[in-house]
């Protein structure tokens, strides 16, 4: 194996360790407070979770396959990091919601006060903070979908917290 074919190998397992991390992480986030609620995702809000993580191992493997220029990824890595996207999709993974915040993975937790407020949008809840990178979006659908709207009530409000538009001044 040549200098490229390693590498090639130490990215994409470093791509896949980063996304598994999130559900499947040796350590769990330390949650105080009492659980007042705890959801398991399905498979589809799991994949929507690791959006992200997904796309970014995808667009690797394609150009690394020769989708733009030479070939870098072997066939063999290839199937190796399909399998693993797979795999990290099919681990499971839950919401827990306690009187002190919330953990949307394994690998955090966030404080009620982090938030200034929530939105709704079908299976989609966003809830938002006054720093961009700190908003986060849970994904719950049927009956899991008014216990989350109950929670967030009781935590953040009614009022859902209406996010101002970038460029709006108010």
């Amino acid at each position: 194996m040549d200098i490229t074919g390693l590498l090639a190998a130490i990215l994409v397992v470093s791509m896949l360790g980063i996304a598994a991390s999130r559900n499947a992480g040796p350590m769990t986030a330390p949650m105080p407070g009492e659980r007042v609620l705890e959801i398991k995702l399905g498979v589809l809000f799991r994949a929507l979770s690791q959006r992200v993580n997904i796309m970014a191992v995808l667009i690797v493997l394609a150009i690394g396959s020769g989708a733009f220029g030479e070939t870098w990824i072997s066939p063999a890595l290839f199937t190796l990091a399909v399998i693993g996207l797979i795999g990290v999709v099919l681990v499971p993974s839950r919401y827990v919601f306690t009187t002190k915040g919330v953990s949307p993975n394994r690998a955090t937790f966030r404080p009620w006060s982090d938030f200034t407020g929530w939105t709704e949008s079908g299976s989609v809840f966003g809830l938002h903070s006054d720093s961009r990178l700190s908003s986060i979006r849970l994904y719950a659908g049927g009956r899991d979908h008014e216990a989350v709207k109950r929670v967030l009530t009781r935590f953040l409000g009614g009022n859902r917290g209406t996010r101002r538009q970038r460029g709006v001044r108010t």
